[in-house]
């Protein structure tokens, strides 16, 4: 999308988002964003309440690691939000790192083994646990992607495989359904 130009600000704080950039991240007129800074910029995000119930999350990452043995990781494209059992409790609240919310913002479907010399990345910033497989899909909404849903096996000798990755894409596409009905 090309730039916009200059918005001015009128009397009382308030801004028009121009109506192509509307039209392309289908924001109408009911729909509710978030608003925050980030560094020298002001960022306007499309809201999704159900990425940020943690505990809505946790019950659907348990579900999901008890479906498949394996650890499961939730957020939004900015941190972590909810992980299943307690062994990676501490990287729930942490941001993610670039190159994370780089390879979510794709909306890819990743599937990666060490085993196969895969790189893996890291997914939050200080804390470290060593994992060898990843199933990542992204949430998206609208053509927009708010979030993700990721597997991970700290065992070498379990990897993660396709059906892994389609009960990712179902779990997305049903938190998607879910954020519609609220909405």
């Amino acid at each position: 999308m090309k730039d916009c130009g200059l918005i001015r600000i009128d009397e009382v704080g308030r801004i028009v988002i121009p109506k192509e950039m509307r039209r392309v991240l289908k924001l109408d007129g009911s729909r509710l964003v978030e608003l925050y800074v980030e560094r020298d910029k002001l960022v306007i995000k499309r809201y999704a309440p159900l990425l940020l119930n943690k505990n809505y999350l946790v019950k659907l990452a348990n579900k999901i690691a008890g479906l498949t043995g394996h650890i499961c990781i939730m957020g939004t494209c900015e941190r972590v939000v909810a992980v299943s059992g307690q062994a990676l409790g501490e990287m729930v609240g942490k941001n993610l790192t670039a190159e994370f919310s780089r390879v979510i913002r794709e909306q890819a479907p990743t599937l990666i083994n060490s085993s196969d010399g895969g790189k893996l990345y890291e997914i939050v910033k200080s804390c470290t646990f060593e994992y060898h497989s990843l199933a990542l899909t992204s949430v998206v909404e609208e053509c927009a992607e708010i979030g993700f849903i990721a597997l991970i096996s700290t065992e070498r000798d379990k990897t993660l495989n396709d059906g892994h990755l389609c009960m990712l894409k179902f779990a997305s596409e049903l938190l998607v359904a879910c954020m519609e009905r609220c909405n």
